[in-house]
């Protein structure tokens, strides 16, 4: 890639779209939980983001994902390889698209 003005670009940092503004505090997400231990709400949470390793708390848990049906079901926890849609608070800024706009877009 090549960029007309000088820019500080290290690994890990995010190249968005000018309209796109990060985002800090709460958004939904979907997640794939990967620990061993349970995800649950008001869990201290730290979300790796690009490389970089972002601090928050799980507000709530939206629904969890029935991967033999692809139902969203209600839960109180995840666990490890549970894809879910979840709350979080972030306290810093990240860059994310929010669900409703990748809603029914397949991955290329």
């Amino acid at each position: 890639m090549y960029v007309e003005d000088h820019v500080d670009v290290r690994r890990g940092d995010a190249l968005a779209d000018s309209r796109d503004v990060p985002t800090r505090g709460i958004s939904s997400r979907n997640v794939i939980w990967f620990a061993s231990s349970p995800l649950k709400t008001e869990s201290r949470d730290i979300d790796q983001h690009t490389t970089n390793v972002v601090a928050g708390q799980i507000v709530k848990i939206e629904a969890k994902l029935d991967v033999e049906s692809f139902r969203k079901v209600p839960a109180d926890s995840i666990g490890v390889n549970d894809i879910a849609e979840v709350e979080i608070e972030t306290y810093s800024s990240i860059f994310s698209t929010p669900i409703r706009q990748t809603a029914g877009q397949e991955a290329s």
